[in-house]
Order: C-alpha cells, then sequence, then structure tokens
C-alpha cells in the first residue's frame, strides 16, 4: 500500500475514502513491512502482514490471519492476481464453507490478453497459463464475483485463459477523487520539471512507460509531424523513462526524423507527483480523444476528472 507505487494501490485507497462516505468501514490486509512508515501514517485500517518474499509474495502471517478474520466481514475484495494474496484468500474463504462473506476479486486489468499474446512476455505468459491451471483458474472461478473497471475490461478478461467459468462478471467502474483546487505551487513544478511545457500549450501524455501503453506509437506519429504546422510540443511524464524501454522511446523522440517537439520527465519516486500532476493537467490542452488498450485505467479517469465541462 505504499502510495509512492500508484496504480492498485491508489485505486483502493480511492475506493476507500468513496465506500466510507457510504458508511462502509474497510481495512485492508496486505503484504506490505509493517515497519514502513506509510503504514503508521494510513488513515485507515491497515494490517501489514509482510513483507512478502519471492516472485509469490509469499508471507506465512497472511493465511492464520484471514482464517482468524474472514468472518468478520460482509465481503472481501482481492485485488491483483498472480501473487500469493488471491490464492490464500480464496482458500480461507472455502474454509468458511457457508459463510455469509462473499468474496469477489478484482483484476485491475491483469487479465488483458496483451499480456498473454506479447512477444517479449512469452516466457511470463507461459508461467501464467501454468499458473491459471494450478490456482489462479480456481481463484476467479469459484469466487462470489470479478469485478471489471469497465465492460472492454470485462470483455477482453474472457480471452485468455481456459476454463474461465466466473460466477459473475460484474462492471463496477473505478472513480478518483475531485481534483484539487489551482495553487500557484502547480505552476512553479510544472516550470522546474519542464520549462519549455510551462510556456506554451502543449499536450500531454502522462502514465507509466511501458509497452502497454503504446507511447512508442504516439511518439513516432508525433516526430513524424502527425500534429501538423505549428502544432503543439507533446510532454511525456511519468516513471519508466529509465528503462531499456524508456530509452528507446526518448532515442526516437530525438530522432534524425524529428519534426514536432517532444519532452519528457522521469518520476523516480514512482509515480508522478500530485502537485506536479495537477499543474500539468491543469495547463495541458484538452484532449480531443482519450484512449487506452482496456478505458479503465486510474490515470485516465483521473484525467478526465480535470477536463469535465463547468
Amino acid at each position: 500500500m505504499d502510495p509512492q507505487a500508484g496504480g492498485v494501490c491508489q485505486a483502493v485507497r480511492t475506493m476507500i475514502v468513496g465506500l466510507d462516505s457510504r458508511g462502509v468501514h474497510s481495512e485492508v490486509a496486505s503484504l506490505d513491512d509493517p515497519a514502513a512508515a506509510y503504514v503508521a501514517a494510513a488513515s485507515f485500517t491497515l494490517h501489514a502482514l509482510g513483507p512478502g518474499k519471492g516472485p509469490w509474495a509469499y508471507s506465512p502471517r497472511l493465511m492464520p490471519w484471514l482464517d482468524a478474520n474472514i468472518s468478520r466481514f460482509d465481503a472481501i475484495i482481492v485485488h491483483g492476481l498472480w501473487l500469493s494474496t488471491s490464492y490464500a484468500a480464496c482458500k480461507a474463504w472455502l474454509r468458511r464453507g457457508n459463510s455469509k462473506t462473499r468474496l469477489y476479486v478484482m483484476p485491475h486489468g491483469m487479465l488483458d490478453p496483451y499480456f498473454q499474446r506479447a512477444p517479449g512476455r512469452r516466457l511470463k505468459a507461459a508461467r501464467n497459463w501454468l499458473y491459471w491451471k494450478l490456482l489462479e483458474g480456481a481463484v476467479i472461478n469459484e469466487a462470489t464475483g470479478v469485478l471489471f473497471t469497465c465492460e472492454e475490461e470485462c470483455r477482453l478478461a474472457r480471452e485468455p485463459f481456459r476454463p474461465y467459468r466466473p460466477q459473475r462478471e460484474l462492471v463496477v467502474g473505478l472513480g478518483v477523487e475531485e481534483p484539487p483546487a489551482f495553487a500557484p505551487a502547480m505552476r512553479t513544478a510544472l516550470a522546474e520539471a519542464l520549462p519549455a511545457a510551462a510556456e506554451q500549450p502543449y499536450l500531454l501524455f502522462i502514465s507509466r512507460i511501458h509497452e502497454k501503453k503504446g507511447i512508442d506509437l504516439l511518439v513516432n506519429a508525433y516526430v513524424e509531424g502527425a500534429a501538423g504546422p505549428g502544432g503543439p510540443p507533446l510532454v511525456v511524464a511519468g516513471p519508466g523513462l529509465d528503462t531499456a524501454y524508456g530509452q528507446a522511446v526518448r532515442s526516437l523522440a530525438a530522432g534524425p526524423r524529428r519534426r514536432g517537439g517532444v519532452s519528457g520527465h522521469a518520476d523516480r519516486r514512482g509515480q508522478v507527483g500530485r502537485v506536479l500532476r495537477s499543474g500539468g493537467l491543469r495547463a495541458a490542452q484538452p484532449p480531443g480523444k482519450l484512449r487506452h488498450c482496456r478505458g479503465g485505467s486510474l490515470g485516465l479517469r483521473q484525467t478526465r476528472a480535470y477536463f469535465q465541462p463547468d
């Protein structure tokens, strides 16, 4: 639940706030290190049962805690797949027999067929296929229901694995918190990180720099002049510019065919800082069309929140 990790961790935090406003009490059992500073600082009940060890993030403390506490709750939501948490939660839940507690699984896009089809992921795809046959398939098919952020994510989840027979498929959406009001610190943070962008209108790509996001396609189109003569520069902001893929994108942006301006900001804290994110989004040109491979990303929804009609 490290807030710097963003992604699923941020989605869980946002859901807790929304549920609390409706009178629903939430607790989180995670594989965080109990000594981590953000555990003590959490504004909700956080049971840090880690740290998880190895690629499966195994902790011997998780299963006993679930066995002792699972019946206290009306519903359990497992966030994410492919780790010990989903298997442990399902096993503890099944041991309760006819318990009134319901078990839901929220994959957060982890059943997207991209992960099984991408050429660079063949070994991981084989590992996931075997893991599905041994453990994860039973979790999905035995749970009370599987929660999706949008219809497209739900549809795509049916493609990569067999047998795939969830009891229920529920599209529940994924909300975001209200954007903060404008403050001068936002403009200052933007100017310090990307001076050129602070001086003129620009288009903003804000996300993790990863093959799945397709940023190489966007940058390639931009350097080929897709924005047209005098078009605003493209600003790429997010973690991952220091990876091999990120460096390849950077080289593409600076290549000899460059006809459109592209600049980047690598946020090494793991996600774009809140003040910088807010400043960048408020100053960016409103996008004519927002797209994502599964349509339900947290970053996409946060961006939409800044461009709602008055």
